[in-house]
């Protein structure tokens, strides 16, 4: 799932990125040599916050000290009828602006320690902009984006995002496409493939 994705942005085990097995080995730390002297908070902050300015080259984590409560899947907007035309009158509760301000709060009401900014509309712009809210606020994990996977821009538009430390994912909303066939046709494919070079960047 979601929370999955964010944690194997952040998380190495192996090789795999599986929050099954970060939840199963939690309270242990295996520190790489060139660790040593680090403080554990600067490691854990690094492998989970994306901050590598903190960590040595090729260090990598095996199994995490801590076990983080994500809501992994949170919605932001300044909400404008024509971005999004998908929240009709029976959602009229939506049709405001819902910040990072809003849900901090009711996050730590609650023990959850951050969350994964989830894209609402099909657009490179809305990930820049949830990138910058993660720069902003530091309770915002992961960020799941938008990437025109079928243009032939895809390549471009990925590399840009994927520079921000915190984009973990993208997203295509299928349901709402006519074709039904849309998800495996040819150039959301090739799109799809692209993900590979940008590893562990999901498509969730």
């Amino acid at each position: 799932g979601p929370a999955g994705v964010w944690f194997g942005r952040c998380i190495e085990i192996s090789a795999r990125h599986d929050w099954s097995l970060v939840s199963a080995h939690k309270g242990w730390l295996k520190f790489d040599d060139r660790e040593r002297g680090l403080s554990i908070q600067s490691v854990l902050q690094s492998r989970r916050f994306g901050d590598r300015s903190v960590l040595p080259a090729g260090s990598s984590c095996v199994t995490c000290a801590h076990e983080m409560k994500i809501d992994s899947h949170q919605h932001f907007w300044n909400y404008d009828a024509v971005d999004y035309p998908w929240i009709s009158g029976e959602l009229a509760v939506l049709k405001r602006d819902f910040t990072p301000t809003d849900l901090h709060s009711e996050l730590e009401s609650v023990g959850i320690e951050g969350c994964v900014a989830v894209q609402a509309r099909q657009s490179v712009e809305e990930g820049r902009w949830l990138c910058s809210l993660a720069d902003e606020n530091k309770f915002i994990k992961g960020v799941v984006g938008w990437a025109d996977l079928r243009s032939e821009d895809a390549d471009a538009q990925l590399e840009e995002l994927n520079a921000h430390p915190r984009f973990v994912g993208v997203r295509h909303v299928v349901q709402d496409e006519a074709d039904d066939r849309f998800i495996v046709g040819e150039e959301f494919m090739r799109g799809i493939g692209l993900l590979q070079k940008y590893d562990p960047v999901s498509y969730t």
